[in-house]
């Protein structure tokens, strides 16, 4: 794997290698035939569709570094693999609606087919990966960033899925559409900057588990409402609430972070029909009436107990309405909560700190700016990318060369579809003289820095790296 140290530049490409992962439905491939493809005419393929129509059953489409325009379908038992990290770019198509789509792109004929797809990144399309299939799938160690719709959509599969290691940012719609049916699994993966619900799992019909997952800057961050399947929530940081109003099946939240950004209040329990618990978690905020967990006509009593409140005193008269039990809150603020990417236990001196930049000191203003003084201050840039930050001290950033799964810092800003898109960073970052040293940045997209991409509104003084 090849590792650089980050400068304040836009275009610099590197390559991220990304073991293979055996999954669900998937046959091992060990010893089985690769077709591998790249666009520089060295391997037996340039076209990545071209070597999938040529494999056959519990063979591997081995993609090599590049950006690749085009989009493909996968409608059979194979794994499409990028190991070192590829790009499908759908800014340069004329018709771009959907990058990967798993199944038959006939919705009317969806076929059983369980392919595997890792490594890839995928951005501006329509949509990112669309499964169609009746058959099991899997998606690993995949980074979608600034489609036009979902960012992965299962709306029309049936099969059981994983996805797994992967992250969605700057997504139209959903960052994740679960579909109706099948059961699924999501797990060490983050989804952020969705237009709508980061995971939207309404009306979903069989069980689920999210685990190890952060979800910000969407509407929602999980929208469970209308759903009939039981379901698990662990170790996972839900910036902006969940909603699980009108559910019938029993359902448990553990060991997770649970805030309200965006959402009316950080859990909505309203009218829910099975039996649900929330336990060993972080409850701390409130809606502008001071409403915490609303469940109120909720049939069976809810138990919320043994959760931190914000204070040790626990929740007050106003917080908990509704059929459910509160009491006996957490005096102590709990450590091994939520969802940081490199790990949950704080131990290694590697771990990357799940900051909100509204946490920081200042307020984010020209005249009380964000104050930064560790990397994981500086990656928080990324929940507001038009506000104003400053350096407090020199930083030392080395620890970045371990976090994402040895991917690094991930840079602040996207490149927007359109002139003007908010995606772009547009605030402001003194540095006060101090110097950035040992940010570390390994990955195959072409905006590559400090700062991924700024608009001309941004401004950025007296800084070193």
């Amino acid at each position: 794997m090849r590792q650089a140290t980050a400068i304040l530049l836009i275009g610099v490409t590197l390559t991220v290698g990304l073991p293979l992962v055996s999954g669900l439905g998937v046959v091992d491939v060990s010893a089985a035939e690769t077709l591998v493809v790249d666009q520089d005419g060295t391997a037996e393929y340039r076209s990545i569709q071209t070597a999938i129509d040529d494999a056959s059953a519990g063979e591997t489409v081995e993609i090599r570094p590049g950006t690749y325009a085009e989009t493909i379908v996968v409608d059979k038992n194979i794994t499409v693999a990028a190991p070192d990290g590829a790009t499908l770019d759908g800014s340069g198509l004329d018709d771009s609606p959907t990058a990967v789509t798993l199944g038959n792109d006939d919705f009317d004929e969806a076929e059983d087919v369980p392919p595997t797809i890792r490594g890839l990144t995928i951005t501006r399309y329509q949509t990112g990966i669309e499964s169609t299939t009746d058959g099991d799938w899997v998606v690993r160690d995949v980074t979608i960033r600034i489609v036009q719709q979902e960012g992965i959509s299962a709306g029309s599969s049936s099969g059981d899925w994983i996805v797994s290691d992967s992250e969605v940012i700057a997504t139209g719609f959903a960052g994740i559409d679960a579909g109706e049916n099948g059961e699924w699994l999501i797990e060490d993966t983050v989804v952020r900057r969705a237009d709508s619900d980061g995971i939207d799992a309404r009306s979903t019909f069989d069980d689920w588990t999210i685990r190890n997952m952060s979800v910000q800057d969407s509407i929602t961050s999980v929208d469970a409402s209308d759903s009939d399947g039981n379901w698990v929530i662990e170790h996972s940081s839900l910036h902006d609430g969940i909603d699980t109003e009108n559910s019938n099946g029993d359902w448990e939240i553990r060991q997770s972070l649970i805030r309200a950004h965006s959402f009316d209040v950080p859990i909505s329990a309203v009218n829910t029909l099975g039996e649900w618990r929330i336990g060993q978690s972080i409850i701390d905020e409130k809606s502008d009436d001071g409403t915490v967990l609303d469940a109120e006509d909720a049939v069976a009593e809810g138990r919320a107990t043994d959760n931190w409140w914000g204070t040790p005193a626990g929740p007050d008269e106003k917080a908990c309405v509704g059929n459910v039990d509160c009491s006996n809150p957490l005096t102590t603020r709990p450590s091994d909560v939520g969802y940081n990417p490199n790990g949950q236990d704080g131990s290694s001196t590697q771990l990357q700190v799940d900051v909100d930049a509204s946490d920081l000191p200042g307020d984010g203003t020209e005249s009380n700016p964000y104050k930064i003084s560790n990397a994981s201050e500086l990656q928080a840039m990324e929940d507001d990318l038009t506000a104003n930050y400053e350096l407090l001290s020199n930083l030392n950033a080395s620890k970045t060369a371990q976090w994402n799964d040895q991917r690094g810092f991930d840079p602040v800003g996207e490149d927007p579809f359109d002139e003007g898109s908010s995606v772009a960073f547009s605030g402001s970052l003194d540095g006060n003289g101090f110097t950035i040293t040992g940010l570390t940045i390994d990955r195959s997209t072409s905006a590559v820095g400090l700062f991924g991409a700024t608009s001309k509104e941004a401004l950025l003084t007296d800084i070193s790296l």
